[in-house]
């Protein structure tokens, strides 16, 4: 299979038209049409992910963020993104980004959390990105908090709670990455609890004492480092087997915790 074909299912999958328009959607790195030896699928790139790749014989990395955002006006080896592209140019892997259009995408990113958590009754706020459900019985939000770390494998020291840890969750909404924006429209919807990732302090404080909502950051890696697996699952289905797709293993959480 070419590469051009694998990249035509992935649009399948999360149409491009459904990026945002700031976005960077798309080719980050394009080596040429060649035949796919293997596709690997990452939350991000990093030096780690392009060893990986590397090492399997992978010449097409599929990600969620894109690598590069802005205009680059020369590509100089000692930054991050400059060090990045030498290494994959040399190694001759190409890389495509999906990103806010996997965000949106039916079976993306946040259709994901949902089901993996265990709600019911999902739908999608008209922002694309939010989704709203049910739980089955109705908890404390600091319950609710230590099920999602559970049901995503989190670190509950990775997990912020802004707002009263026992105020009764039943309906939640959510929004992968950094979405904190979305949690008004989400309180509005009727929602108990809101999940997201970078919530910033005066988000946080205005939660906290409006008291319609708790927040809950998960970090925006808790929240979308599924999409390898996912993405993974959904382009192997797609393809029918014609082309090996597997998600990395290298990728970590960048942040640390002391304790």
């Amino acid at each position: 299979m070419k590469i051009s074909e694998v990249i035509e299912l992935t649009d399948e999958i999360c149409p491009p038209e459904l990026a945002e328009e700031w976005d960077n959607c798309g080719w980050q790195v394009n080596c040429g049409d060649g035949e796919v030896s293997e596709v690997m699928t990452a939350l991000e790139i990093t030096s780690a992910v392009i060893e990986e790749a590397a090492a399997k014989g992978a010449n097409l990395i599929i990600t969620h963020h894109p690598m590069i955002f802005q205009g680059i006006k020369a590509i100089d080896i000692n930054t991050v993104t400059g060090k990045y592209v030498f290494k994959l140019l040399e190694k001759g892997i190409s890389v495509y980004s999906c990103h806010t259009d996997f965000d949106k995408t039916r079976g993306g990113n946040n259709d994901y959390l949902g089901e993996a958590v265990g709600l019911s009754d999902i739908r999608v706020l008209e922002d694309g990105f939010t989704r709203t459900g049910e739980l089955r019985e109705e908890m404390k939000a600091s319950e609710f908090a230590r099920m999602l770390c559970k049901r995503l494998n989190i670190s509950p020291r990775a997990v912020r709670v802004c707002g009263d840890l026992d105020k009764p969750v039943r309906k939640a909404g959510w929004c992968t990455g950094a979405g904190a924006e979305f949690a008004k429209e989400a309180a509005a919807s009727g929602c108990d609890a809101f999940i997201t990732g970078d919530v910033k302090y005066h988000e946080a404080r205005d939660a906290a004492e409006e008291g319609k909502i708790v927040v809950i950051d998960a970090g925006h890696f808790g929240t979308e480092v599924s999409f390898g697996e996912n993405m993974a699952k959904l382009l192997s289905d797609k393809a029918g087997g014609k082309v090996k797709v597997t998600a990395n293993k290298a990728i970590a959480d960048p942040y640390g915790h002391l304790l």
